[in-house]
């Protein structure tokens, strides 16, 4: 095999596996990562925020191809003495880091 050719292959092979390393890594993080955890403390401080029970259906993390969270099922609870139906409902809320030279920030918020 010829010396830029055989360079060529040993570069491509790198890159390969350093791609399946990242794609391992993200995938063994979505797995093991402690959702209802990380529901149970956000559910706690928008509480706390808001001075009244909230309750959140599920919170998705997302690592790849930007770092950012979507919550789902968000609810702020009523008093029951006033109305079963919730104060406010919120369908889905996401939001993704902007990447760049400047710190990162709020790419988009989102909710339905």
């Amino acid at each position: 095999m010829s010396g830029p050719r055989r360079v060529f292959r040993i570069v491509l092979i790198s890159a390969a596996s350093v791609v399946g390393l990242l794609l391992l890594i993200i995938a063994l993080v979505a797995v093991f990562l402690p959702r209802e955890a990380i529901r149970a403390a956000a559910q706690e401080q928008a509480a706390n925020f808001v001075n009244r029970p909230v309750r959140i259906g599920d919170v998705g993390l997302a690592l790849f191809p930007s770092i950012g969270v979507d919550i789902s099922g968000i609810a702020i609870v009523n008093d029951p003495a006033l109305s079963d139906e919730p104060i406010i409902s919120i369908d889905r809320v996401g939001c993704r880091l902007a990447s760049g030279r400047s710190s990162p920030a709020a790419k988009y918020m989102s909710a339905r």
